[in-house]
């Protein structure tokens, strides 16, 4: 049985906005999803409910581009990413730098 790492919320939140980060241009709900449950047992409906308290903290912003709904980070989400990034386990970083780097390789 293969075992996922389920991160708490705290990590959650880090983990999306260093999925935003790395990824080179801003994600969907889609596309954010993606590289997220590539590397932590997290589900669509979770993520929804993080990214939602992440815009109400200012860590985000989201946007409308061609009908669909984007997210970027704000300067507060980047220093805080910044700042806490080495507290997501380092084997969880790097699935998120391969998921990402193959999207941004795939546009």
């Amino acid at each position: 049985m293969l075992l996922r790492y389920k991160p708490d919320d705290y990590e959650t939140k880090l983990i999306i906005l260093y999925s935003i980060k790395q990824l080179n241009k801003s994600p969907s709900y889609h596309l954010l999803s993606q590289v997220i449950t590539s590397a932590a047992d997290i589900n669509y409906f979770e993520i929804e409910g993080y990214i939602s308290d992440l815009t109400q903290l200012g860590s985000i912003e989201e946007y409308i581009v061609e009908g669909e709904s984007v997210f970027s980070l704000t300067g507060a989400g980047m220093e805080m990413c910044e700042y806490f990034e080495t507290r997501i386990p380092a084997s969880v970083r790097e699935k998120i730098e391969l998921s990402a780097a193959q999207i941004n390789n795939d546009k």
